[in-house]
Parts: C-alpha cells; structure tokens; sequence
C-alpha cells in the first residue's frame, strides 16, 4: 500500500476533543458565519488593492467586493480593509497564500500548520509573513508552531484589523516546544467514539452542542445534522427583552467589540475572581480555606470586599429557609429549541453555566446562581432556562432556581422560585418563543432585527455603530 503520508491535525478539534470526547461523535449543525464571510471579503480586497498597485481611491474595490453585504456589515469591513491599508501601507510587493508554516512528529504520522495570508517582500529584500486576523488574536498553538517552522531572516507579523495593531507572533522557543508537543501527544492519544460527555464552557467551540444530549430539544427529538443553528448565552438572552439589535448582532452577526473588558472595569473583575473561587470552595473539604487564600493574593483595597462577600454567603447558607446541599459548581445547563422559520427549522441553544446545583431538604433538586452586584434585577428569562434546563437534566417535575444577592440585606438576599410542572411548561413555552423570535432574523443582514432605544443604550458596546444605522 502506498504511503499516505502523515495526517494534518485540526487543532481546535484536537483541543476540544480532549476536553469532551463525544464532540468527535457524527452530527453537526450550521453555526452563522457572517464574521467569516466579511473576514474572507476583506482579504478580497486586501488581494485587489495590491492587484490595482494600492490606489488611494478605494471606492471602486469597496463597491465591488463589499456591496453585497448591509449598511452595518459594509462599514465594519471597510474599517477593516482601512485598518490594512493604515497598519501594513502599500510598501513592497504583495504575494497572497505563501507556504504555510508547518512542524511534522518525530514519528512522521503526523502535521500541524499555521495558516498565513500575506508575503511582504521589500525593497531592501527583507521579508514579512502576516497573517490577518479579524479581531481574535493568534492562538498560542499556532504562534508555537510559526516559532519552531519560522524560515531564517522573514519576520511573522499578525495584524488584527479590529482594532488595528501589528503584533510580533513568535513566542519563546522552549514554549513552543512544549505546546507543540502536547499536541502531538494528543493525536497520538486513544480516545473512545462511545467516552462520556464533559460539559462545559468548551461547549462553545462545539459544532454538535445544537445536537447534544447534554442540552436536550425541547420538541423531543434533536435538529437533524446540516440545521441552521445559533448559540446564546444566558446573557444575551437577558437583552431579549430591552433590545433584540443587540442580541442578533452579539449571536447572529458577530459584530466585534474591541475592548470589551472596558464595559465591566473593577466591578467586573472581582465578580469574576470571587465566581471562580467560590466554585472550587463549595465543593472543597476546606472552603473558607480555599477563600482565605484567593483572598491572600488581592490587594488590600479588594480584600475586605471579597471576604466580605464569603461571610454574606455563610450567613445566608444558615439563614434561608430552604437550604441546598451543594454537589456540583460551574455546571453547563441548557436546552434546545427547533424554532420554525419558512425554510425549515432553525435549533437556537440556550447555555448557562449555574454557579452551583445540589438538592433541598426533600430532595428537590436546586439551581442556584450568585450575585456580587448590587443591583436586584432578575435577569430576562434566565430563571426559565435554569428551571427548563435543570429540571431535564436530572429528570425531575420540580425544581428549584435560587438568586443569592450577596450584597443586599440578608431578608432579601435569596430569591427562591419553585417551578412544578405547569410552570415548567410554561416557562419551556416562554424559551421556545424567545427561540421563534431569534431564529425569524436574517443570519445575513445585520438590519433585519429591530432596534429599541432605552436605557439599556447606555451600556451597549454597539451603541455608536447601531447610531449610525437606525435608518
């Protein structure tokens, strides 16, 4: 028999095929892919720029190759196109999909490569890789594998057209090394078709969540393989209510937000670091051991608040009247809905990940979620999918969702809803509604859900971009 040669490795199914063994598993849905779409007609005029000798008229290009998307998704991809032209300029000559960068095993069954767009090659004869990215930065697998296949004298740039910035991509070499070679260690790992599902926030990188057991349909059977699909967090389904813009173009139309982190600050990080911290302490032989010592590590400033959000919790446990036994921290729930569109069924999959689940006094299963705002708005829907979700997991007829507002008096720091099965119903109706809404907007046109003004523009990261397209 001939020699195939050795296999190329996906990287991200290797990565994700180690953390959840059933995502090799047949069947697959249709995720939207507007973000790849524009990416790849910015690279189309990147490529007839340079072609055209990188005029300063650009409108005939953008006319062209951008006409075909909306208003909203034009501006975002001649930003982008803009950022090329202001980041790498019209120097040197351009040659499109060079070589890949690639590293094989030692044992030669097997590759992995980097993908790079652009070669730059210079007056002075020097020599530019660049890979172009969208928004993401390069993942550190593929900067390791540039670093040990880099050519000697070409330097390997990325630039990131939102929000414009070239970066170096090479990492240190003994990093590198050792990256490199757990993946080969984990392609050359057995792993079993038939192994166990592992939940969690990998879930996201999944292209069968839609298809999932773990996030079962609610009509029973699930989405056939090849269904259009669309994923949402609790969170943006908690803007369902405020602003559907807002929830098509974050899970729909993937419209980037550079510096998202800016719409959280020193708030936002404490909730994170104490969710994180609490989630190992709850099912720890020492907890308020494993919260002293985060603790330890916070500045002075922060310290006190986070341990005084520990003491709300442990006063809260004694104080509420139904108490849970915690099992499980950072537990991924979820459902799914085949939502009816005319040209067939659209799965939406509903994730939350619930801070904690256990079970009351009389065995009725529990759902509970910590808050460290202060503010006691209960978040759109997001009681229901807890309910909806964790009631399915566990094939239970009632189920219990708890809110514990660790900053509120403690006579209001537990929101406790009981859902038996006609309010299961109910809010199972309520999921699937929401489902009908989400999957009735175009995956292509950034303009087909409509816009709300309100309060809640105060915080959007779309704000000024949906300003611009409210006509």
């Amino acid at each position: 028999m001939y020699d195939q040669g050795p296999k190329r490795i996906r990287i991200d199914d290797a990565l994700l095929e180690a953390k959840c063994p059933a995502s090799r598993l047949p069947g697959r849905t249709r995720a939207p892919r507007s973000s790849l779409d524009r990416w790849k007609a910015v690279l189309d005029c990147i490529t007839q720029w340079h072609v055209d000798g990188t005029p300063e008229d650009v409108s005939r290009i953008e006319r062209d190759l951008l006409g075909a998307f909306d208003p909203v998704q034009r501006e975002l991809c001649a930003r982008a196109f803009r950022a090329w032209r202001e980041h790498i300029g019209n120097e040197g000559v351009a040659t499109f999909e060079p070589p890949w960068p690639s590293v094989t095993s030692e044992d030669g069954a097997h590759y992995l490569s980097a993908p790079i767009q652009v070669e730059l090659t210079h007056d002075d004869g020097s020599v530019e890789h660049i890979k172009v990215k969208a928004s993401s930065p390069t993942t550190e697998e593929e900067r390791a594998i540039i670093t040990l296949a880099a050519e000697d004298g070409v330097d390997y740039l990325e630039i990131l057209l939102e929000p414009g910035q070239v970066d170096a991509l090479p990492i240190d070499p003994a990093r590198a090394t050792a990256v490199v070679g757990a993946l080969f260690t984990l392609a050359r790992a057995e792993r079993d078709r038939e192994a166990e599902y592992r939940p969690g926030f990998h879930c996201w990188r999944c292209r069968r969540v839609s298809v999932c057991s773990r996030y079962p349909s609610l009509v029973g059977e699930p989405p056939p393989s090849g269904t259009p699909s669309v994923t949402l967090s609790k969170s943006t389904l908690a803007h369902l209510d405020q602003c559907p813009r807002r929830v098509a173009w974050k899970s729909l139309i993937h419209v980037p937000v550079p510096g998202d982190e800016e719409f959280g600050g020193p708030a936002l990080a404490m909730g994170i670091g104490f969710h994180a911290a609490i989630a190992t302490a709850l099912v720890d032989d020492d907890p308020t051991g494993v919260m002293d010592a985060h603790a330890h590590g916070l500045p002075a400033s922060e310290r006190a608040d986070f341990l005084g959000l520990w003491d709300a919790h442990l006063t809260l446990q004694q104080a509420e009247p139904a108490p849970v036994d915690i099992t499980t921290t950072e537990l991924s729930i979820g459902c799914t809905a085949p939502a009816p569109t005319p040209s067939g069924p659209t799965a939406v999959t509903f994730l939350g990940i619930a801070d904690a689940a256990g079970r009351e006094a009389d065995g009725t299963p529990a759902v509970i979620e910590h808050r460290t705002t202060a503010a006691r708005d209960l978040p759109h829907l997001e009681q229901e999918l807890y309910a909806v979700a964790g009631s399915r997991a566990v094939g239970a007829e009632r189920i219990a969702v708890h809110h514990h507002w660790l900053r509120a008096p403690l006579e209001e720091a537990c929101t406790r809803r009981v859902f038996e099965p006609d309010d299961l119903t109910e809010a199972a109706r309520a999921l699937f509604d929401a489902a009908t809404q989400i999957a009735s907007w175009s995956r292509e046109d950034a303009t087909s859900a409509p816009h709300r003004v309100g309060a809640w523009c105060d915080w959007c990261p779309y704000r000024a971009l949906c300003e611009r397209h409210r006509n």
